[in-house]
């Protein structure tokens, strides 16, 4: 019967601990595999502790110069000839029991590419246990766990070949640690509206404001007529964590806004009544005006997803926002450089 699984270990100078790596696996309840030792141009006897064991199964690549494990990991897998490959390294020790149990999970799963396990730690004696690495065993908690790192332990995988290959093998950028892009890293789009508030560049329109009716006997302004959206910047920072957070949020295109939109003419006009300041003229100067073609009429945030799938809402008002952020560049009026148009 051709044998379905590969165990593919790399090793190099791995003499103090290959032996008990190699009994381990040959002490498997499941017996039919290859193993495919790939010695990455070892200097000490560890070509010599491979070739004094008598298995059938065992097969023994020697490389002439080092390519570090990702590379000689890479040469073994495309080697190897079965449907999946189980990864073992050579300073590891696996239970007796490890590729019975997880070929049982594959064969009764069709669906699933990749199994892995927990371990346990320790120091000389792998009958001593030290401690031990718990992974998560559900959806969820592996994709919460994919936020933080990687969700299964690599040296315990058993993965399906064709699919390692299909995403590019191991990354050979990372000599050793291979697994860091083995894995997907899931990701969620932001897309925030107009973030606002303290310590934001003369630049942005509402700073602008500010500043000028602190200091100015005018305020300039391009158009006043485009609609924006505008969002204090704890209320975004806040969106940008529960997106972060959010299973639900995987492989989505997330609104970050208010939901409301304002005209910069009313805008100008709310912050000059905070700042006690509501007569001072609001001028639309001409060099401040935006090119039809770049100017954008009408933009606020549809945040229903956000509110469903995140239950996040802005906690600040438009006028609490300009509030804090009045004060704030009030107190630091050194940092703008007042009667200048920033562009």
């Amino acid at each position: 019967m051709d044998k379905g699984l590969t165990v593919l270990m790399a090793v190099h100078n791995g003499s103090p601990y290959l032996r008990m790596a190699i009994d381990s696996i040959l002490q498997q309840t499941f017996h039919d595999f290859c193993f495919l030792i790939v010695d990455d141009a070892s200097t000490d006897d560890s070509r010599e502790i491979v070739g004094s064991y008598d298995d059938p199964r065992i097969e023994l690549m020697c490389l002439e110069s080092n390519l570090g494990q990702t590379g000689a990991l890479n040469v073994g897998l495309r080697h190897a000839s079965t449907p999946w490959i189980a990864r073992m390294d050579a300073d590891d020790y696996s239970s007796a029991t490890r590729f019975q149990e997880q070929m049982g999970v594959l064969e009764s799963d069709h669906s699933l590419k990749c199994v892995g396990t927990n371990a346990w730690t320790f120091n000389d004696d792998p009958a001593v246990v030290e401690g031990e690495i718990l992974k998560p065993d559900n959806p969820d908690g592996i994709m919460q766990e994919l936020l933080r790192g990687s969700p299964i332990i690599h040296g315990t995988i058993i993965i399906n070949k064709d699919a390692l290959l299909e995403v590019g093998a191991y990354n050979e950028s990372y000599r050793y640690a291979n697994d860091v892009e083995l894995f997907d890293l899931p990701v969620a789009t932001i897309r925030p509206f107009n973030t606002y508030g303290p310590r934001q560049s003369a630049r942005a329109v509402i700073p602008a404001i500010i500043t000028q009716s602190l200091t100015d006997s005018q305020v300039n302004l391009g158009s006043l007529e485009p609609t924006r959206d505008f969002t204090f910047v704890a209320d975004t920072v806040n969106g940008f964590i529960q997106v972060a957070e959010s299973i639900e949020a995987i492989g989505q295109v997330t609104n970050i806004g208010s939901g409301s939109e304002i005209s910069i003419g009313d805008l100008a006009k709310s912050i000059l009544e905070l700042v006690g300041k509501k007569d001072l003229p609001i001028i639309c100067e001409n060099q401040r005006i935006r090119p039809d073609q770049s100017e954008v009429q009408r933009l606020y945030a549809d945040t229903g997803k956000a509110r469903r799938t995140l239950d996040w809402r802005t906690e600040h008002t438009l006028e609490e926002g300009l509030i804090q952020t009045i004060e704030w560049i009030r107190n630091n009026l050194e940092r703008y450089r007042n009667g200048t148009y920033a562009v």
